[in-house]
Formats: structure tokens, C-alpha cells, sequence
């Protein structure tokens, strides 16, 4: 057979080398160990799941890559697209895409990914070295740079936004790759009518691997790389502080109000990547919506509080009554959350099975909150100091990081692996909330005071909580200025000690007013006055700072 006879497939076959199925190409050597391509799967993903239609076997996955990809890749400008572009992307087919894919994507059950790490010539279609049925089943686009803006399909039409953050969080990927997989051609035996997950996995490098919470992990994700450095990093920051394990929460038995649900101790269930894939059971899918559950693990602190409500059901219990706090009976969001998802994926009288579940904005509360384990329930004076956030907040084994968040991470995977319930999330503000402070905050004189201070650069790099003063003459004047000039807006402000001076006396954060900062909100908690005073301490009058927001934790 002369050479211009030869199928794409027999080329791959001939340059690959009898140590590798990858083609061999200049510059790449054996004590590389073959540079596995490092990329991140953007979608699916965990809030964004690919559902499949009953009859597809086609589907697409898009992913960004390192530079050493296009090389790899074989990138080449498109023939038939060639020199359209879209939206400042253009698409350019690749000729051996098809063989890497083979080498690094994996489908996986939902349950867990593979630890091992896998040997060369181990490939997703499982057909021997020269990745001859990847060649036939898979097709590779490069649809343009990783970056923030519209991200395109082969064919030019957008699939989804980037977001600048997101791509700058993972430093080193240069492009995104449409990849089309035709799934009747896959192995026996992997059936997606039940959940499975789709992996990018890479060896886990020799810096990684003695890690506590890599132990037996051989294989992973880059993305789950770069899970582990972004907490890495946190540690040194003075302002956050990270909940210690951030595992999955057990939620196979009903979550209790009292304390956290138990965690999971295997490697298996760390904070790490997902990507759900499975097969829809109808053309058109039933949709239960849940919007604004604010998972909020305060309410399990304040749920071992031993005061008594004055709405409390049935009165009170008798003295010595083994019952449980009467705080336990306020609401709990997320046990109301995790009730309602398990009816959803479920069915019953009151509500009907869903084929997927869409939650949309404030998942929960804040990004660092309370830790419900350090809060004692012996006494309401301790629940009432802790609960002051504005002399709290630097307290790193008090208010931490990471639990609202690896509640509804839990809570995902739970229905996902247990209820096999695709999700799709979306983000609100409160996803963006750096710490926490009341609910229906009142723009108090204190809290006008401790804004304009703020944003004149009063606390500039200083952490969060109550900070020293650091202004010149002209920027305390310029703040003075800008808090009387608040007046006009219809603001409450004391102009005879300024702002300096009224921030210099906490006791008047909690000062009440009429005014709150997210005013036009009829109410943003199921709680009694009583209820919400209990429930946050000073903190229900305060708004902790002004630089309260950041976009980029969206991410």
C-alpha cells in the first residue's frame, strides 16, 4: 500500500513507536514519560451536567489545554472554515487530537474515579496501542484561546461565557478543544442510563504525591491540582482560614440540626473534579427549580442554644425533658434543602419526581462562616460573644472557610451518586460574599462611618474586623466630607463626631435603624425578630465592612 493510500488511523499506527500508542513527534522523548498533556474538562461539569437525549450517541465535551497540546494535537488551520472567525475565535481542525483523547479521557461511574495510576498503554477505547478506534469514534477541534469572553463550537455558535477569573485561575492553559465522542463505540459494558463522570486524568507529580490526602492516588485531574494549590494558598492568607478537611459529608441518613453530618474519611470523597454524564429517560425532562436555600451553618451552632422561643410549638418542655434544645426547632436550611432534593429525585404526594433539578443563585450564605464545632451549647453569653462577627472574624479556628460550600458540594455528590439527579447551579450574590455579617444589615451611623473609611483606603491590607485608623489629614477630611455628603442621600449620620469617632465605638454597630443595606428586600430569612437576634448576636445590626464583595469567587 503506497503511502498516499493510507487511512489516518494506519499513519498513527506506523509513526507509533512499540512503547507508546502516541504518534512519534519531534522533540518529544521518552524520559518525559511522553509530557502528559495537562487540561482542565469546562464541560460538563459538576454544576452543569450533559444530559443525554434516549437515542444520542453523539455527544461533545470542550476543554482547555496547555500550549504543548497544539503541537501534540496536530492543530491545523481549518480547510473549510478557514479565515472565518467567531467572536474573536477561530477554529482549526486537528489531525491527531483523536489519539490524546484516547490516551487521557476517561468514563468513569459516578461513584469514584480511578486512583491507580494507569500504564502507558492503557487508553479509553481500550483497543491496543495505536488508538485505531479513537481515529474513528472521536473528533478534535481547537475553537479558540482560553480566556475571558464567548466560548464557540466547531461550528461557530456560543455554548457558554468564560469568565476572566476562570481563566486566569488556571495559568498555563492556552486554548479550548471541542471534542466529539461517538459513544456507540465506546467498550462494552458501560452503560450511561446511570451516572458517570468524564476524567482529564494526568499522573499526579512526585510534589503531590506524599500529600496525607493523596495516599494510594496514583492518577487525577489536573483540575484537582489545582484544587489543592488554590487551599494550599489560603493557608498564608491572614484573612481566610479553611475548614481542616474537606471531605464529603455522609448525607445516606437524614442531616441533624444538632451537628454537622459525619464525614467521609477516604481519599475517594476529597474536595475534587467532576464531570456527570448520563442518558435522559424522555425526549422532554421534567425540571424542579429551587432558588435563594442559603446553606448556612450557623443555624447549626445556634441550633444547641438552650433558649427558650416565645413561638416555640407546643410550649415548653418540662424541666428534665430529654428533648433537644429548643433552638433545634428554628429553621435549618439546609436539612430543609436536603429534604427537598430527596423529594425531588424521589417523587411523592407533594411533589413529582423531577428528571433534573435546576438551583438557581445564593446557594448559601457566605464564603467563611462559623464553625458549628467550635461553638460550646452550654451557655447563650458564649453562642452571643462568638456570634460577634466584628470582634470574631480574626478568630481562624472560629469563623472558616469552606463549609456552606462542602455542604452543598456533599449534597451535590449525594445526588448525583445515591438519587442519580443531574443539578445545574447558578451563582448569586451571596457566592461572592467574603465574610459574613447580618441579615437585613442596618446602615446604621456606624456602619456609614466604617463604609466611607473604607473606601478612602482607612484599612487598606489590614484584616478584616475592627482595624486602626490609618488616614492622613487630608483622607480623614476627604472621609468627613464624603459621610456628611450622605445626608443628601437620605442617610442617617452623626456629623458631630465624624466618622473617625463614631468608628471608634463598636458598641454602636448594632445600633438599630431603619434603613438596611439590601433595602427593597421584603425579608431574607424564615425567622421571628426574636428568632433572628438569637440566631446572630451583635451581628444582626452590622455590616461587617464595604469591601464585602468579590466577583471572583464566583469560581
Amino acid at each position: 500500500m503506497s503511502t498516499a493510500d493510507r487511512t489516518i488511523a494506519e499513519k498513527v499506527r506506523i509513526a507509533a513507536t512499540t512503547e507508546s500508542h502516541e504518534p512519534a513527534i519531534l522533540g518529544c522523548v521518552d524520559c518525559e514519560d511522553k509530557a502528559p498533556i495537562r487540561a482542565i474538562i469546562l464541560y460538563p461539569n459538576l454544576g452543569t451536567p450533559l444530559i443525554l437525549s434516549p437515542g444520542q450517541n453523539k455527544c461533545s465535551l470542550f476543554i482547555a489545554a496547555e500550549a504543548n497540546a497544539e503541537r501534540y494535537f496536530g492543530v491545523v488551520p481549518s480547510r473549510e472554515l478557514q479565515p472565518t472567525w467567531h467572536f474573536g475565535n477561530l477554529v482549526k481542525e486537528t489531525t491527531r487530537g483523536a489519539v490524546f483523547v484516547d490516551r487521557h479521557l476517561r468514563l468513569y461511574p459516578i461513584k469514584e474515579k480511578s486512583k491507580e495510576r494507569e500504564p502507558k498503554d492503557t487508553m479509553l477505547f481500550a483497543d491496543g496501542k495505536a488508538a485505531s478506534r479513537a481515529m474513528e469514534a472521536v473528533d478534535v477541534w481547537q475553537v479558540g484561546r482560553f480566556r475571558g469572553g464567548i466560548m464557540i463550537n466547531r461550528l461557530g455558535e456560543p455554548v457558554a461565557i468564560v469568565r476572566h477569573s476562570t481563566a486566569k485561575m488556571y495559568a498555563g492553559l492556552t486554548h479550548i478543544y471541542e471534542i466529539e465522542i461517538d459513544l456507540a463505540k465506546l467498550p462494552p459494558g458501560i452503560s450511561l442510563d446511570s451516572m458517570h463522570t468524564f476524567a482529564w486524568m494526568v499522573p499526579v507529580p512526585e510534589t503531590f504525591a506524599a500529600r496525607p490526602e493523596l495516599k494510594g492516588v496514583g492518577a487525577w485531574e489536573y483540575q484537582d491540582q489545582v484544587i489543592l494549590e488554590f487551599l494550599d494558598k489560603q493557608v498564608a492568607d491572614q484573612q481566610q482560614s479553611h475548614y481542616e478537611r474537606l471531605y464529603e459529608f455522609d448525607l445516606t441518613k437524614p442531616p441533624s440540626a444538632m451537628a454537622m453530618p459525619p464525614q467521609k474519611a477516604d481519599t475517594t470523597h476529597r474536595l475534587m473534579a467532576w464531570h456527570p454524564v448520563v442518558r435522559g429517560k424522555a425526549p422532554a425532562l421534567k425540571i424542579g427549580h429551587l432558588s435563594d436555600v442559603h446553606v448556612n451553618v450557623r443555624q447549626t451552632a445556634l441550633a444547641k442554644s438552650p433558649a427558650y422561643l416565645l413561638e416555640l410549638p407546643g410550649g415548653q418542655p418540662a424541666p428534665g425533658s430529654p428533648s433537644m434544645p429548643p433552638a433545634a426547632n428554628l429553621c435549618n436550611s439546609f436539612i430543609a434543602l436536603h429534604g427537598l432534593v430527596e423529594q425531588f429525585a424521589k417523587g411523592g404526594d407533594d411533589v413529582p419526581r423531577a428528571d433534573a433539578l435546576v438551583i438557581t443563585g445564593d446557594l448559601l450564605d457566605f464564603n467563611r462562616n462559623i464553625d458549628p464545632g467550635a461553638v460550646a451549647p452550654n451557655s447563650i453569653v458564649d453562642q452571643w460573644k462568638a456570634f460577634n462577627v466584628l470582634n470574631k472574624v480574626r478568630d481562624r479556628s472560629l469563623y472558616k472557610r469552606g463549609l456552606d460550600d462542602m455542604l452543598v458540594f456533599s449534597l451535590l455528590r449525594h445526588a448525583y451518586r445515591e438519587l442519580n439527579m443531574p443539578v445545574f447551579l447558578t451563582t448569586g450574590n451571596h457566592e461572592a460574599y467574603q465574610v459574613p455579617y447580618g441579615i437585613s444589615p442596618r446602615q446604621n451611623a456606624w456602619v456609614l462611618a466604617s463604609g466611607v473609611l473604607e473606601n478612602a483606603g482607612a484599612f487598606d491590607n489590614a484584616p478584616h474586623g475592627l482595624r486602626p485608623v490609618n488616614l492622613d489629614a487630608a483622607g480623614l477630611a476627604g472621609a468627613a466630607a464624603q459621610y456628611k455628603a450622605l445626608i443628601a442621600a437620605g442617610k442617617d449620620v452623626d456629623v458631630i463626631n465624624g466618622p473617625s469617632g463614631v468608628y471608634a465605638d463598636p458598641e454602636r454597630a448594632s445600633e438599630f435603624s431603619e434603613q438596611k443595606a439590601n433595602d427593597g428586600i421584603a425579608a431574607d430569612h424564615n425567622l421571628t425578630i426574636y428568632e433572628a437576634c438569637l440566631a446572630y448576636g451583635p451581628t444582626y445590626g452590622q455590616v461587617l465592612t464595604a469591601k464585602n464583595y468579590d466577583p471572583g469567587q464566583y469560581d
